[in-house]
């Protein structure tokens, strides 16, 4: 793998001193009052640049070589860990984590559904007490259709009764949510 980059290295030196000497510093018609540049300065002057591009190119191939030369030594003695780039990690973990909030998201909201459905029930039972079903039928549609102002003037009622009747100090198994 050495002997390729140097044999591309020299090949594009040769190819940029041709360039370099065959087009950029001859001028089409020599001014008097600028000293002459003889053919052997001109090659020198594209030699040196060639040399420095050269070189230039050289370091970051023979950089990217022993990357590759590095990570493919990790991958024949078993290292396969270190063969792998650090994004690849990086992504990984954020995977990881994201799967992690998802799954605790989906299990707590499980529980949360499972809750309501309880409190459905008692409030299917409670419902079912009720002698006069147009007055829990009205109940029902201003909580669930009505504007704004009705749902909150059911709630005061509701927080009403329960002072009265001292219900509201009575919350053993039951939390209700905060107006």
């Amino acid at each position: 793998m050495s002997q390729a980059l140097k044999n591309q290295t020299d090949y594009t030196a040769q190819a940029i001193t041709k360039v370099c000497s065959g087009f950029m510093f001859k001028s089409p018609s020599p001014s008097p009052s600028a000293p002459a540049v003889s053919d052997e300065q001109i090659r020198k002057i594209a030699q040196e640049a060639a040399d420095k591009a050269v070189d230039k190119r050289y370091e970051k191939l023979d950089a990217a070589a022993d990357t590759v030369l590095h990570r493919i030594y990790n991958l024949v003695h078993g290292a396969i860990w270190a063969a792998i780039p650090k994004w690849v990690y990086i992504v990984f973990a954020i995977a990881v984590l994201a799967a992690g909030g998802f799954g605790y998201g989906f299990f707590h909201q499980l529980n949360e559904n499972s809750k309501l459905k309880d409190v459905e029930w008692l409030y299917r039972y409670e419902r079912g007490l009720y002698r006069d079903m147009n007055t829990v039928m009205h109940r029902e549609r201003l909580m669930l259709y009505g504007t704004t102002h009705e749902v909150d003037s059911l709630k005061s009622l509701i927080r009403h009764h329960e002072q009265r009747t001292c219900a509201d100090t009575t919350y053993t198994y039951y939390y209700p949510s905060k107006p």
